[in-house]
């Protein structure tokens, strides 16, 4: 669910589907599992998928492809996808494996982080 939008036609509110590569696979059906029987965490590149509760920061573009229609997918797989950490002093922390992370990038407020955007805007 869309809390804020900056930048684009997704509004407020709007419930979009955002598709990331890995995550991970359920205990039904024929869905693999480790040794020990556990979920195989298909996490790529060490980066977690987005899970319900948690707060990004995303900038998308338009997935192309026959498998959904009106989804989105994160810039640079890891590079439009910013956590908000929890409570009001989270830090805005990029996802990507420290060899793709933007350099000189440190993690700041959330209100900072915003109004940098809006500066760009």
């Amino acid at each position: 669910k869309v809390l804020t939008s900056i930048k684009g036609d997704i509004k407020k509110d709007e419930k979009i589907k955002v598709l990331e590569t890995g995550g991970k696979y359920t205990n039904s059906g024929e869905n693999p599992k480790d040794k020990k029987g556990q979920e195989i965490d298909m996490a790529f590149g060490g980066i977690a998928v987005m899970q319900s509760g948690e707060h990004f920061i995303l900038f998308l573009k338009p997935f192309v492809g026959p498998q959904v229609e009106g989804a989105y997918v994160p810039l640079g797989v890891w590079q439009g996808k910013f956590k908000v950490g929890k409570g009001i002093t989270g830090k805005v922390e990029q996802q990507a494996p420290e060899e793709y992370k933007l350099r000189d990038y440190k993690p700041v407020s959330l209100s900072n982080f915003i109004k940098k955007l809006e500066e760009l805007k």
